[in-house]
């Protein structure tokens, strides 16, 4: 009976999320396919972790904050020039862009060990096609969104769990591209009762190339936000 229930509220919950997509298409809201895959998520038996907290650190300005973003300015329109946030991850010459990340987890059941977990992000931006390898590592204290700066930056394991090589140039009128760092372990340590400090992805090497990424600040595009799905 237990299971039946069980059932039943997912059948629910999907036929009422599949009205809201029916009625996102006749309003034209721009979140129908996010709806669309949340329901694809859920019936796939994936939870969806939300960012929290998103920034990135600067080995070249040690003592500076990004924490609302601090992207590039868009000056197409000299008399009304606007700051885009994005979150900056790769290399500047010879010095580190890393990027820190804090998903909510309160959603996933508790203790029990995932069968995957994997971080998203959406590069919408890459004047380069050089390579660039970038570590997925759990952080292991504490920071600030709004004060971390490279001088501070909270201590991170020193093996990353997952490698991802980032390819490819275009500009931000051509379609961008989904990144994935699979994270399983780090998410299971947590379901084991280890602090949720969060994820860093920190560039592999000594020098490259950066490139653009989504963060939650840039609501224009909130839908490509970075996220966590977790499969059980």
């Amino acid at each position: 009976m237990k299971k039946v229930g069980i059932v039943l509220s997912v059948m629910v919950l999907a036929a009422t999320m599949l009205f809201s997509v029916s009625a996102a298409e006749k309003s034209g809201d721009k979140n129908e396919n996010a709806l669309k895959k949340e329901i694809g998520d859920m019936l796939a038996g994936k939870k969806t972790c939300p960012v929290l907290k998103d920034t990135w650190i600067y080995e070249f300005r040690k003592n500076k904050n990004y924490g609302d973003g601090g992207g590039w300015t868009d000056i197409t329109d000299p008399t009304h020039p606007v700051t885009i946030p994005k979150l900056f991850l790769g290399f500047g010459g010879a010095d580190k862009k890393l990027a820190l990340l804090h998903f909510d987890i309160s959603g996933l059941p508790s203790g029990q060990a995932p069968k995957k977990a994997v971080v998203r992000l959406y590069n919408d931006y890459s004047g380069s096609a050089a390579a660039t390898e970038v570590a997925a590592k759990q952080i292991l204290s504490a920071w600030e969104e709004m004060k971390v700066t490279w001088n501070t930056a909270p201590q991170l394991a020193e093996q990353g769990v997952s490698t991802v090589t980032l390819t490819g140039a275009f500009t931000d009128k051509q379609p961008g591209k989904w990144y994935e760092w699979d994270v399983t372990s780090i998410v299971a340590n947590w379901q084991k009762g280890q602090a949720n400090y969060g994820i860093a992805l920190d560039p592999v090497g000594d020098s490259g190339v950066d490139r653009d990424f989504v963060c939650k600040e840039y609501k224009a595009k909130s839908n490509f936000a970075p996220v966590l799905v977790v499969e059980f």
